[in-house]
């Protein structure tokens, strides 16, 4: 958990998931699935990207990538159980509360506790902007409140409680998180009941409406509804990066550069030049190209689809095909806090119900049974 805290404020703290691995690490027998194998070649093929294209532009996000593909394989040796989910959600429920502690705080003096720059971009609510709680991003805030409201749901204690992240999400500013109640409630009603066709049918109409609502208020056709700047600037992104997929479909074009754009504004040339995609589906493409995406994309479904299925419990029926929608028109389950938690859960539901450790042999020997034992 303390290598998880720290990489939230460095990638160095990520280090400290190696002597937990070295402590606990069960080399000999990993729990290996599908999933693993997907992935590791999505790594392969991205490493022959970068030897192929050259690494100029990499070495800022190169440290991140290899988070993404390493931690589904350490996690496999690590193996861990229940207790160690809970752990993490405990961790998750004390990040939110120091999160609506600096919401609160900026609400009532007007100012980030840390002296940090407000995001003075229109929120949901009017007058408010985008608060970034305590990492000082609204992507990063709602991330936190809606993993602290899943985690809440799916433990039925407390029900009035789930009300807070709910707000805090809403406080972070962004229509997606205010459309991400939404999504949560449909995807929450009679989950047990959901066959693995109904629920990639239901991640399909969900994620198309989304695209037909962002193309329908991007101002790109003549229509009554409000037009949206941001969803202007997505569709753009979407066409854009459509564009030069089909320029380099098996390699892709360049590494994209999120950061930058925050320093020099949301444009159509930034976005052209930084390869920004707006879709993970897209800038995975842009990224490595085609085969990476489908690789990357087909573990994950290994993983919601396969024997978990029928083993997932409230949070995991929730939180898989929630990613997959955002996926569409974004990325940020992609960021570090998410993504630990989203393997975490994948890799503790065990494939079969067969025990790690095979139960000792019990002998029974002539004198036993002489003695009726």
């Amino acid at each position: 958990m303390s290598a998880v805290a720290g990489g939230l404020f460095s990638p160095i703290g990520l280090v400290l998931l190696l002597p937990a691995l070295m402590v606990r690490g069960d080399w000999w027998r990993v729990r290996w699935r599908l999933e693993n194998t997907l992935l590791l070649f999505a790594a392969v093929w991205a490493c022959l990207v970068i030897a192929i294209r050259g690494s100029d532009g990499m070495a800022g996000s190169l440290p991140y990538f290899l988070f993404l593909w390493t931690l589904p394989h350490i996690l496999a040796s690590y193996k861990p159980d229940q207790k160690t989910v809970r752990k993490f959600e405990s961790l998750l429920l004390i990040l939110f509360v120091i999160d609506v502690i600096f919401n609160v705080g900026t609400l009532i003096t007007g100012a980030d506790l840390l002296g940090r720059d407000l995001d003075r971009r229109d929120g949901v609510l009017a007058g408010l902007g985008r608060l970034g709680g305590i990492f000082g991003h609204s992507f990063y805030s709602g991330a936190i409140s809606l993993a602290a409201l899943l985690t809440l749901v799916a433990r039925h204690r407390l029900s009035w409680i789930v009300v807070l992240p709910a707000v805090n999400l809403i406080i972070a500013g962004s229509w997606r998180f205010t459309l991400v109640l939404f999504i949560v409630a449909i995807l929450a009603i009679r989950w047990r009941q959901r066959s693995r066709f109904a629920e990639i049918a239901t991640v399909i109409v969900i994620s198309l409406a989304i695209v037909t609502g962002v193309l329908m208020t991007s101002g790109l056709f003549n229509s009554e509804w409000v037009t949206n700047t941001s969803n202007a600037f997505r569709v753009f992104a979407w066409f854009n990066a459509l564009e030069k997929i089909a320029q380099s479909p098996w390699i892709g074009v360049g590494y994209p550069n999120e950061k930058a754009i925050g320093e020099v504004g949301v444009s159509f040339d930034s976005l052209d030049e930084y390869l920004i995609a707006e879709s993970w589906y897209l800038g995975s493409a842009i990224t490595f190209g085609v085969p990476y995406t489908l690789l990357f994309l087909g573990a994950f479904l290994a993983a919601f689809l396969g024997p978990n299925f029928t083993r997932r419990n409230l949070t995991q029926a929730i939180l898989y095909p929630l990613i997959l929608i955002d996926l569409t028109y974004g990325s940020f389950f992609g960021g570090l806090l998410i993504y630990f938690w989203l393997w975490l859960l994948i890799v503790s539901t065990p494939v079969s119900l067969e025990v790690l450790v095979p139960p000792r042999k019990i002998v029974c020997t002539k004198d036993h049974r002489k003695s009726g034992s």
